[in-house]
């Protein structure tokens, strides 16, 4: 697998954790809420532990969430500069973004249950075919080490 792949589904990743982070309608800050006004509901913590106390918890969750976004895309840069190093900048660029572009929809599909209709898959499959022709089609563009470029002086 392309390493320039996996930075793209990192930084895909890294978007939506920071998305979970960021909105406080997420899902997650929705499920963290819940999960602790059910606990208070059902007596199984102590009196002192009020919604304050929730809310408190949820902010600390949604900074662990921050946090997590920010060494996920540190990681993703450091695997990006990698790949443009081994795979050359323009296929590892091409291929970052169509990597991205698609893990993005995919995650938005199942964790934020947003829609995927007939024009975004068409949408991802020309982008997917795109990137798979300016990635192979890249080496080959090039000029060859062996050709004399410089002017006669």
């Amino acid at each position: 697998m392309k390493i320039s792949i996996i930075s793209g589904c990192l930084a895909a990743c890294g978007s939506a954790i920071g998305k979970l982070a960021f909105d406080g309608s997420s899902s997650a800050v929705e499920f963290a809420t819940s999960q602790c006004a059910h606990k208070i509901g059902e007596g199984t913590v102590n009196g002192t532990f009020d919604l304050v106390t929730c809310d408190r918890l949820v902010m600390v969750f949604r900074g662990i969430l921050a946090v997590g976004m920010l060494l996920i895309n540190g990681l993703m840069l450091g695997i990006y500069v990698y790949a443009m190093q081994q795979e050359g900048s323009l296929p590892a660029t091409v291929m970052n973004f169509g990597a991205s572009f698609v893990m993005t929809g995919i995650i938005g599909y199942f964790i934020f249950s947003e829609i995927l209709n007939v024009y975004w898959c068409i949408g991802a499959i020309l982008i997917s075919i795109g990137v798979f022709m300016v990635a192979h089609a890249a080496p080959n563009a090039l000029p060859s080490e062996n050709t004399d470029t410089k002017k006669d002086q």
